[in-house]
């Protein structure tokens, strides 16, 4: 995959000494990567800014040879004299050979404004971005839904997943995320206020917490599956992201991963494993499964630091 040597033992001085003592990581594994709010999570601080933060993930996806996916909230792109830039931002992921998918237009909360509204969110969410994958031959067929909030009612769920369906789109779930939002605002906080040394321990603990979700996700997937399945992967479009990608990404290929693409990873029977759950908490499709075969872990993941939940945000 073309990591760097030296990166990937930086990197894997911050696995636990139990991984380590373990032996190799196991063989075959592989993982999607979706990017979502593009063209930017977080504080969006103008063009330059923007324009910066997606070439340095791209670039970085490019380098890696990495397929990935970035789910667009189009309301992001009408900024007055900024329109016509910002959508080049997203043709550079095309570009790139990355994929495109639709998040809705701004990004509302599926629970709150109900299914008419948030069907007029994804039509909304849609024009530029078909017209950016119709000009290089390619289909708008990805759909991710925002808070990754699925419906109040396994009802409510089915009627978006066929109203989505008679779009063309497939709802992409995920197995493993791990709160970069919210790392990502207090990282930006402390770049802000000129606070380098707050912000380099903020992308270590953002590391260091990746080693224990990946642990925690996969030891799921062990009592799902008995055996690894193609994961897919939630990050966020944001600065944190485009100044350490190159180390999370190292960081996966050291648990033994190689990339794959969305369409590949969710050909895996796994995929379609019983989905009970229905309400409130956006969580991992792992959890939901789990919590399908009686075995509830909503809302029981990991952490942050303490120390980290105190800083500011803004």
């Amino acid at each position: 995959m073309g990591v760097l040597p030296a990166m990937l033992l930086a990197v894997l001085t911050l696995l636990p000494a139990a991984w380590s003592s373990a032996g190799p990581p196991p063989a075959g594994r592989t993982l999607a990567i979706t990017v979502d709010d593009l063209p930017v999570g977080g504080p969006d601080e103008g063009l330059e800014a923007v324009a910066g933060i997606n070439r340095r993930i791209v670039d970085t996806m490019r380098r890696e040879k990495a397929p990935a996916v970035g789910f667009v909230n189009e309301e992001k792109l009408y900024r007055t004299g900024e329109v016509d830039a910002r959508i080049a931002i997203l043709d550079r992921w095309l570009s790139a050979g990355l994929e495109l998918g639709n998040h809705t237009f701004s990004h509302p909360d599926f629970e709150k404004v109900g299914l008419a509204a948030y069907e007029e969110e994804i039509v909304r969410g849609e024009t530029v971005t078909r017209i950016l994958m119709a000009n290089r031959g390619m289909k708008l067929r990805w759909f991710r839904q925002t808070f990754l909030r699925t419906g109040r009612t396994l009802e409510e769920r089915d009627a978006l997943l066929s109203y989505l369906a008679g779009r063309g789109y497939t709802a992409v779930p995920v197995t493993i995320e791990n709160d970069d939002w919210f790392f990502n605002a207090r990282y930006c906080a402390a770049l802000k206020r000129g606070d380098e040394p707050t912000a380099a321990k903020i992308a270590s603990a953002y590391l260091d917490h990746w080693t224990t979700m990946f642990a925690w996700y996969e030891a799921m997937t062990e009592r799902l599956f008995h055996r690894s399945i193609p994961q897919v992967i939630l990050i966020h479009a944001n600065r944190l992201n485009a100044d350490h990608l190159s180390e999370v990404l190292a960081l996966m290929a050291s648990r033994g991963y190689a990339f794959t693409t969305v369409e590949a990873a969710l050909a895996d029977p796994a995929y379609r494993h019983e989905d009970r759950y229905a309400g409130g908490w956006g969580k991992s499709w792992l959890q939901r499964w789990l919590y399908s075969e009686g075995e509830d872990t909503l809302g029981r993941e990991p952490d942050p630091p303490r120390w980290l939940i105190d800083l500011p945000d803004k």
